[in-house]
């Protein structure tokens, strides 16, 4: 997603959603073409290693995509 949003403005973006009447997502666009990354700390309830997060990262922005196909 990173890299795919620095092929294209913050404006152009805006433009494409009124054309395809679709809502915008300023928060996840502002988070997007934000100058800084997010970055914290969280709590888990057990340890996890990084096979494991990078397969749940994988798993879940594949089930957000399918989510975003279905919804069209």
């Amino acid at each position: 997603m990173l890299k795919l949003a620095t092929d294209f403005s913050f404006d152009q973006a805006v433009l494409w959603a009124k054309e395809k009447m679709t809502l915008l997502d300023y928060e996840g666009l502002s988070i997007v073409f934000a100058d800084k990354t997010l970055e914290g700390e969280v709590l888990l309830t057990k340890n996890i290693n990084d096979d494991d997060f990078n397969s749940f990262k994988t798993k879940l922005i594949g089930h957000l995509f399918q989510h975003a196909e279905n919804t069209r």
